[in-house]
């Protein structure tokens, strides 16, 4: 994954979920907002406009339970659908 900042500083990340060679195509950059974080910016809750991808970025590896129950309460009170969500262990 590669992300870097959107367009027009409203907020906006792009996110790569292809290889770097198409790192040049527009259409492998998806476009996601900032919905939520954490006051120390431990964790950052990011979202489509479509509310169909969710994403729960972490500063650490170690993402303990109170605050992943906090980021996906903010999910879910914006609407998004986590009947698919997954964690990812690294």
């Amino acid at each position: 994954r590669r992300t870097r900042a959107g367009r027009n500083g409203d907020g906006r990340l792009a996110i790569r979920f292809t290889p770097p060679i198409f790192n040049w195509l527009p259409a492998t950059w998806s476009d996601f907002w900032v919905l939520d974080a954490a006051a120390d910016l431990s964790w950052v809750l990011v979202g489509d406009n479509r509310r169909e991808r969710v994403l729960v970025l972490s500063r650490t590896v170690a993402f303990d339970e109170a605050s992943f129950a906090q980021a996906i309460a903010a999910a879910r009170r914006q609407g998004y659908n986590l009947d698919r969500l997954a964690r990812v262990s690294h």
